[in-house]
């Protein structure tokens, strides 16, 4: 059996570098931060956020892959500057809406679900691209797949 020790000074520097890590791991200004709640049964209640942006950004939520189509709620909208959103399977067909401080857009009825055979997987894709430098970008959006 292997036994370990430290001194009191290696303790702290592993309890420093923990935090230094913890404090490193947040996600940078252009990311797409999701936060879901919920089930495939009652559905799920979402939140997407991006700080700053001046390029693509993209996420995606999980959805059932023997489904085509999931109904979606909710409210897109913009702190400052103009983004298209697209939201659905990559293919034309998807919801796209044009999203600006002044003009949050509503998301109600169905979206496409992208399906990866291979992999057995379904996701709903939400592209993000400003059409100017843009902040704050929130999602609220409930879906059942």
């Amino acid at each position: 059996m292997t036994q370990i020790t430290f001194r009191r000074g290696a303790a702290a520097v592993v309890l420093l570098s923990s935090f230094s890590l913890l404090v490193a791991c947040s996600a940078p200004e252009n990311a797409v931060v999701r936060r879901c709640e919920g089930s495939s049964v009652s559905g799920y209640d979402c939140t997407l956020t991006i700080e700053r942006f001046d390029k693509p950004a993209f996420g995606s939520l999980g959805a059932d892959y023997n489904k085509r189509e999931a109904d979606m709620s909710g409210t897109i909208a913009l702190r400052s500057g103009r983004a298209e959103v697209t939201i659905g399977s990559g293919s034309p067909e998807d919801l796209t809406l044009t999203v600006t401080p002044d003009s949050p857009q509503e998301v109600n009825g169905p979206v496409r679900i992208a399906r990866d055979i291979s992999e057995r997987e379904g996701n709903i894709l939400i592209k993000v691209t400003p059409l100017e430098p843009s902040e704050g970008f929130s999602a609220t959006l409930t879906y059942r797949d």
